[in-house]
């Protein structure tokens, strides 16, 4: 998917339009001024990732909002490919959806953080569902339910993502994860922008 190369008539483009933090990344990833998605971070980068999303906005031909609306939005051959999470294309590609489904060799993701509360009553059983979390063979098998990354070294992922998803140090840092704490104080413009970027 070539966000920067000329419109044609055939091609019906789709990408995320919920939330800013994801097309940023991209448009961040796709500058190189910075390491991986480090423009989102420092100011003097801002614009530029913003006249990148402002280049990507001229080919889309739909901000989608769930997954659903991908299906039905590609069924429907009002876009042709779009961005989503890695785990919810994969399983719909093994569920025999006829799409197609890859991921960047540099991509940026997410993490879901697991903790106990600070305060609770209920800290061994927090702990107990922590330990059952990060089980290999739990990870294993969730890996092959729902195509989310593991963190536990002994899991092993299902065949169809083994060559898309990080195994070692190496590929993990061909990754970019957000980081919501130095976002927070441009969080406001940056949705404010995205909003005005969609709707231009």
């Amino acid at each position: 998917m070539d966000l920067l190369a000329d419109k044609k008539g055939t091609d019906r483009i789709g990408f995320e339009g919920s939330w800013y933090i994801y097309p940023f990344e991209v448009a961040a990833n796709s500058l190189d001024q910075a390491e991986g998605i480090g423009e989102l971070y420092e100011q003097q980068y801002h614009d530029a990732i913003y006249e990148r999303m402002r280049e990507f906005a001229q080919n889309v031909e739909l901000w989608t909002g769930s997954f659903a609306e991908i299906q039905s939005s590609l069924r429907q051959r009002i876009i042709d490919m779009t961005m989503w999470y890695s785990g919810m294309g994969n399983a719909a590609v093994s569920q025999g959806d006829s799409l197609g489904f890859t991921t960047p060799d540099e991509t940026a993701g997410y993490l879901d953080h697991y903790c106990p509360v600070r305060g609770t009553d209920k800290r061994r059983m927090t702990e107990d569902f922590l330990d059952h979390m990060l089980d290999a063979e739990v990870q294993t098998e969730w890996a092959k339910q729902g195509y989310v990354y593991v963190s536990n070294p002994e899991a092993t992922y299902p065949e169809r993502v083994r060559d898309q998803y990080p195994q070692d140090n190496a590929a993990w840092r061909k990754i970019s994860i957000a980081d919501f704490t130095e976002l927070s104080e441009y969080s406001s413009t940056f949705s404010e922008e995205f909003q005005a970027i969609q709707n231009a």
